[in-house]
């Protein structure tokens, strides 16, 4: 071979090799895999083969199943989508079989290979070869010449081993991808059920709630006939945990709420935040159960309008002066302070709490999490507060600030635009 020749070669094997890294490399599932892959075989400017087949492996299952048929015949990928074949059941002659021990191509001619199952779509001669990667066996890829009136040479083993051997390094990468794809759409199928489920329940426990703190209200008051002081105190230790259990419910039942898109249509407008802290502060008193807890706002002057949804506030005063109250352990204050800066308002609940370490920081707006998750804790709640207060301040363009250490109280502060 003479010299240009040599360079024409040598030219045309790299612009292959540049084809097959863009075809194979830009696949970001299976079946966009297999789709270059079949293209190149049976493309009659890359490796000129009349028809691909390639037929996945499902190591769970132990069986072959067809994933991929290219060529001109109407209804051949279809067809061979059908094929399903058990492993164990194959003889040893198969061409699955023969393809899947070799480690290298081989060549399949009419009397040496059985084609049982494959009569409909596949024809010999042919060639076979394994498709293997870290996993294991992935499958098998089969090409044939039957319309290109060529035979099948040394060379079409060559380069068909070829593009097969670049196959396997980059279908790692694939598998790879289509796993992450999986297992982060089984997570949004689980969230989603999460979702579901907390909103369902919650909706259930709020009905027999409602009337077993009605009923007990009514007994306390003697409406339903006399009762005595102990009865009396009884009744009350009934209705502080049913009323303690009908927050907890309303609690869950805000999050899936949030969740499942409840918060997302708000109406950003002019808010006075000092008349939207107003509405929640009596909601917080009636929290605070036996601790000695002073809520104190701080005004001292004219406190600005801010640009918000006024619901979305209002929930973000109640958990955040929630949260407060609960991790002040017997007395203690839970002071709400206004700065107007850069043309915000900033908004920060103060408490003398026990603090957040700052390994504990970065996880207390996940669902359901607590700082101390034994059983006796001392500080009760379900954890999902924090979370709220995150959702709404994301749906309406709010930003939170946190400072906080063990011992010395935290503060949470909240900042919103001033509106026009």
């Amino acid at each position: 071979m003479s010299a240009p020749d040599e360079l024409i070669r040598v030219s045309d094997e790299l612009h292959l090799l540049e084809q097959v890294h863009m075809a194979l490399g830009s696949s970001h599932s299976l079946d966009d895999f297999y789709a270059a892959m079949a293209g190149m075989l049976v493309d009659p400017k890359t490796l000129g083969f009349s028809r691909a087949f390639i037929i996945r492996f499902d190591d769970k299952l132990k069986q072959f199943q067809g994933r991929m048929a290219a060529g001109d015949e109407a209804g051949l990928k279809t067809e061979f989508m059908h094929y399903r074949a058990d492993a164990s059941a194959l003889p040893a002659d198969h061409v699955l079989s023969r393809a899947a021990d070799s480690p290298q191509t081989i060549i399949c001619k009419p009397g040496d290979t059985n084609l049982d199952g494959l009569e409909p779509v596949v024809q010999l001669p042919l060639v076979a070869a394994r498709l293997k990667t870290r996993r294991g066996l992935h499958g098998v890829v089969i090409a044939d010449r039957k319309f290109a009136g060529q035979p099948l040479d040394h060379l079409c083993t060559v380069r068909f081993q070829w593009l097969v051997s670049h196959a396997c390094v980059m279908l790692d990468n694939v598998e790879l991808v289509e796993e992450l794809t999986d297992a982060a759409q089984r997570m949004r199928e689980v969230d989603r059920l999460k979702t579901n489920f907390l909103s369902i329940v919650s909706h259930e426990l709020r009905t027999p709630l409602t009337s077993i703190i009605g009923f007990v209200h009514l007994l306390r008051e003697g409406k339903a006939g006399g009762v005595t002081d102990e009865q009396r105190d009884m009744l009350g230790r009934v209705a502080n945990h049913s009323a303690h259990l009908q927050n907890m419910v309303n609690d869950i039942l805000e999050i899936a709420e949030v969740e499942a898109g409840g918060i997302v249509n708000v109406t950003l407008q002019s808010v006075d935040p000092v008349a939207a802290l107003n509405h929640v502060i009596p909601k917080a008193e009636a929290r605070k159960s036996s601790r000695h807890v002073v809520i104190e706002p701080v005004v001292t002057g004219e406190v600005a309008l801010v640009l918000t949804d006024p619901i979305a506030l209002e929930r973000i005063y109640y958990h955040l002066i929630d949260n407060a109250i609960k991790f002040i352990p017997d007395s203690g204050r839970v002071t709400i302070e206004f700065k107007e800066t850069n043309h915000r308002l900033e908004i920060t609940v103060a408490d003398t709490g026990i603090g957040i370490s700052p390994e504990n920081l970065k996880q207390i707006f996940d669902h359901f999490y607590q700082v101390d998750y034994r059983l006796e804790r001392a500080y009760n709640g379900m954890g999902i507060g924090l979370t709220v207060v995150k959702l709404l301040l994301d749906a309406t363009g709010g930003i939170l600030r946190i400072t906080s250490a063990p011992g010395d109280g935290s503060r949470f502060t909240v900042s919103y635009p001033l509106a026009d």
